[in-house]
């Protein structure tokens, strides 16, 4: 959708090759501007870009002082952010009715693949229980020595966002409270060590 948006622009040429700057990509967001793209998805769209130059820096093609975006620099773009939704979030007690919904597993008739839906509802409360684990670490958490030592009573992943420049603040311990046992019973995989816990996320065991 970032492509598509940037091609219908027309600020770009192929005959530029890798002459894209900081003006070109200004023009692009007026574009989206004027078509009344809201900022987050600008911000979305931006940070596709943002990818390709990092890469092609990386790479050679570009200069490193040809990237275009700045949080700081007022010459450069800043990504815009969107409206926060840090308000928008389910109560304890809506929380506490999905797990009901989950133990009870009942759906209406009409719905199709329902061990997959009460899987995925399961999922959902794994990642609140965890202390608000994204999918990813959810993704790779395994019956380590940690769950180990714990004597089968905690977990301890490394946020994947912050790990690389917040090392104090990216571990995580989770105790396994019985809530969140009662869920791992019926979707984890079986305890074994070193093993993933939830391997169906990503299709199969790494």
């Amino acid at each position: 959708s970032s492509y598509n948006s940037f091609v219908e622009s027309k600020v770009y040429d192929e005959a530029d090759g890798f002459a894209v700057d900081t003006l070109t990509v200004q023009k692009w967001m007026q574009h989206m501007n004027n078509k009344g793209y809201k900022s987050s998805t600008i911000g979305i769209y931006l940070r596709a870009i943002r990818v390709v130059f990092n890469t092609c820096i990386r790479k050679g093609y570009l200069r490193e002082a040809d990237y275009p975006f700045s949080a700081k620099d007022p010459d450069k773009i800043s990504i815009p952010v969107g409206q926060s939704r840090k308000t928008a979030v389910l109560s304890i007690q809506e929380m506490t009715r999905l797990y009901e919904f989950f133990l009870e597993g009942e759906l209406p008739s009409g719905v199709k693949n329902k061990d997959v839906v009460i899987r995925t509802l399961g999922l959902f409360l794994c990642q609140y229980l965890c202390n608000g684990c994204n999918l990813y670490d959810l993704a790779l958490l395994r019956y380590d020595d940690y769950y180990e030592v714990s004597e089968h009573k905690a977990f301890r992943f490394f946020r994947h966002k912050t790990t690389e420049h917040a090392e104090a603040g990216a571990e995580v311990i989770v105790p396994i409270i019985p809530p969140l046992k009662v869920i791992l019973n019926k979707i984890a995989a079986p305890e074994d060590f070193g093993k993933l816990v939830l391997p169906f996320i990503l299709g199969e065991d790494i």
